[in-house]
């Protein structure tokens, strides 16, 4: 169900129990690409993980192909949550 041209590797798996039939787990899987180039053995290069968000979009494009479903977007609404990012406490001597 995964593109073919990539190797994965499994870093980190939890069982998370069946429901009816199905198995659910969770997964951390490291994608790299293999090396194309004519002559190789097709080893992952040395540059083998995703380093762009064009890169990974396309491998994103080929999963839908392969797998034949569809990623969709959780929300289409912007966040309008406020969200404390800095805080600064000021202590003052009296005088």
């Amino acid at each position: 169900m995964l593109p073919s041209n990539y190797d994965y590797i499994v870093c980190e798996y939890e069982s998370l129990g069946s429901h009816g039939e199905e198995e659910q787990f969770f997964a951390v899987v490291r994608v790299g690409r293999r090396n194309e180039a004519p002559g190789s053995d097709g080893s992952l290069t040395s540059d083998a993980g995703m380093s762009t968000a064009a890169e990974a979009e396309n491998w994103l494009q080929q999963f839908e192909t392969v797998s034949r479903t569809t990623w969709r977007v959780d929300k289409t609404y912007p966040d309008t949550h406020k969200k404390l990012i800095f805080k600064v406490r000021e202590l003052c001597a009296g005088n």
